[in-house]
């Protein structure tokens, strides 16, 4: 096949590494939060460093999703528990969710203002507004005793996987 379509050469990499690649640099650390795992990667000269590499199965994109769906029943929107309806909610957080950078004022704010909602269509056609949502899905990936876990989220997992470099 590579002479059929005179592939010269191929490249095999981690995807943490390819991506910090992409960013023109060969040292750093990638936080990768994905579906169903997040990893932290330090990585040295292209390398990553195993010893500074960490799995949080419980910080994932799919708990966030879940428990965006969750607040928003709470709030008396319909059920979203078809797979359809789980592409809305991921499509919701993925458009108007963010990180806070001071989550109690920002909680504050909500409840105080209607400065941080937004509005989003439905499939249907319904236009919902999404206040605090937004950015209390993105917080458990740093308060993960919001869904009754312990142990570390994503920031202290990225400190020690720069601590544990010996570069």
């Amino acid at each position: 096949m590579f002479e059929s379509f005179n592939v010269p050469a191929m490249y095999l990499s981690t995807t943490s590494t390819l991506s910090l690649y992409s960013s023109g640099r060969t040292v750093g650390v990638v936080v990768d939060i994905g579906h169903s795992a997040t990893h932290t990667v330090a990585i040295h000269e292209g390398r990553a460093v195993p010893r500074a590499t960490f799995r949080l199965d419980r910080l994932i994109g799919r708990e966030s999703t879940n428990y965006l769906a969750k607040t928003l029943v709470a709030r008396g929107f319909n059920d979203f528990e078809s797979a359809e309806q789980f592409l809305t909610v991921q499509d919701i957080k993925e458009k108007l969710g963010f990180v806070s950078l001071d989550y109690e004022l920002d909680m504050e704010n909500a409840i105080k203002s209607s400065s941080l909602e937004s509005t989003y269509q439905l499939p249907d056609g319904q236009v919902i507004t999404i206040g605090n949502e937004r950015f209390r899905c993105a917080e458990l990936l740093f308060q993960p005793s919001f869904l009754g876990h312990d142990g570390a989220g994503v920031h202290e997992a990225t400190y020690n996987s720069i601590t544990r470099c010996d570069v």
